[in-house]
């Protein structure tokens, strides 16, 4: 009886403290809130004025930020104008020189002419005296019967190849100083045969055409070459008769004898020989291309 008693007593003794114990723990509860609630309501007021602070400092900020851009425009502005300032001096400087130069150089270049046109004239004075101190002196050889045989077989040996080939004027005399003949006597010739010599720069060219094809420009280029004037050579092109379409025919025909071309190129090569794009598509065309 007494244990159990005893035991009563504890069960009770333990109930009690658990409820205790219990009372307790919501009494510390109720405080922690409190003081959460309380610590909970002090931030609040410092955040915002931690916001206040963050809204000023941005504001601060771009402020600074503007007041930046704008000292950057108007130190871009003074830049450019110091810049557009000293290209204009540069372009002054420049331009003043320049037309310094072109001054300098029209001076040197009106020396140049003025010396080229003094020994134009001076040289075409020599030759016009030359001429004419040969002229009288072949003049008074006709009248005093006395032509030396040198230039008698000179003027025979011109006739004679002109009576087989055509020749320039300049072509014949040099001709002739090869077969040995002095100037003196190879000019004499070639002044003294009456020739007309744009016939016989037509007669060249027709004989050019007989053995190969040219283009008209490559024709009197020729001519050229062969000691004809411009004007002579440009004669003989233009009176040979002759048809540039079928020149630049031929002129394929034979390029594609000796050696395999594509159109283009077939094309590109007879515009280079002087013919003109329609004539070298002609003749190309022609060949079957």
């Amino acid at each position: 009886m007494n244990f159990d008693k005893q035991k009563r007593t504890l069960y009770i003794g333990f109930v009690i403290a658990f409820v205790l114990l219990i009372g307790i723990t919501q009494i510390k509860i109720k405080d922690d809130k409190v003081e959460q609630t309380t610590d909970t309501n002090i931030p609040v007021n410092k955040l915002e004025d931690d916001s206040t602070n963050i809204e000023n400092n941005t504001i601060q900020e771009d402020n600074n930020k503007t007041n930046n851009t704008k000292q950057n425009e108007i130190k871009k502005q003074d830049d450019n104008k110091k810049q557009d300032t000293t290209t204009k001096e540069d372009t002054n400087q420049f331009s003043n020189q320049k037309t310094n130069n072109t001054s300098n150089n029209n001076r040197k270049s009106n020396s140049n002419s003025n010396n080229a046109n003094n020994n134009t004239n001076s040289n075409n004075s020599s030759n016009t005296n030359n001429n004419t101190q040969t002229n009288k002196q072949e003049n008074t050889e006709q009248q005093n019967g006395t032509i030396s045989l040198g230039k008698q077989n000179a003027l025979k040996k011109a006739k004679d190849y002109l009576s087989i080939m055509a020749f320039s004027k300049n072509g014949l005399e040099k001709q002739l100083k090869y077969e040995g003949f002095t100037s003196e006597e190879a000019s004499y010739a070639v002044n003294n045969l009456n020739t007309d010599w744009n016939n016989q720069a037509l007669k060249k060219a027709k004989s050019y055409l007989e053995i190969m094809a040219f283009a008209k420009s490559g024709l009197q280029k020729q001519l050229e070459y062969d000691g004809f004037t411009n004007e002579q050579a440009k004669y003989g092109s233009d009176n040979c008769g002759a048809n540039w379409n079928e020149q630049a025919t031929k002129k394929a025909k034979n390029y594609l004898d000796i050696m395999a071309f594509s159109r283009d190129g077939l094309i590109k090569q007879l515009e280079y020989d002087g013919f003109t794009n329609e004539q070298a598509v002609y003749g190309v065309t022609q060949n079957g291309y």
